[in-house]
């Protein structure tokens, strides 16, 4: 996304921050088949997939964007605050900041890589 977006950054920073705290593994993509092993699952196959939005110019294409993980990061805001992640200031301005950045004109390209898995409990 160019011209970069601090308060997007900031924001990717704190969500994965308190998935972490929380337990979560948000590259659990990486070993995912050895995970669900170790869960006593019987994992059938997996598959990669990607879905992507090509290049546009002007806040259209950014503004479902920065709205989603707007909306995100207020709804784990009580996850981050009790995981001292942030505190409620620290959310309301980053809050603030992803508002402020819809305004921008970005050229961008969005990409999202997924690892489906298909298993059965035995």
């Amino acid at each position: 996304m160019e011209p970069a977006a601090p308060a997007l950054r900031d924001a990717y920073r704190m969500i994965i921050d308190v998935l972490r705290r929380n337990g979560g593994h948000p590259e659990i993509a990486q070993y995912l088949e050895e995970a669900l092993r170790e869960a006593g699952v019987e994992v059938r196959g997996q598959r990669l997939y990607s879905e992507a939005e090509g290049e546009r110019s002007g806040p259209r294409g950014v503004v479902p964007f920065m709205h989603g993980v707007r909306t995100l990061l207020q709804g784990m805001r009580q996850a981050i605050v009790a995981r001292q992640v942030a505190t409620d200031a620290e959310v309301d301005a980053l809050v603030a900041g992803l508002t402020a950045a819809r305004t921008v004109s970005y050229r961008t390209f969005f990409a999202r890589l997924n690892v489906e898995a298909i298993a059965r409990v035995p």
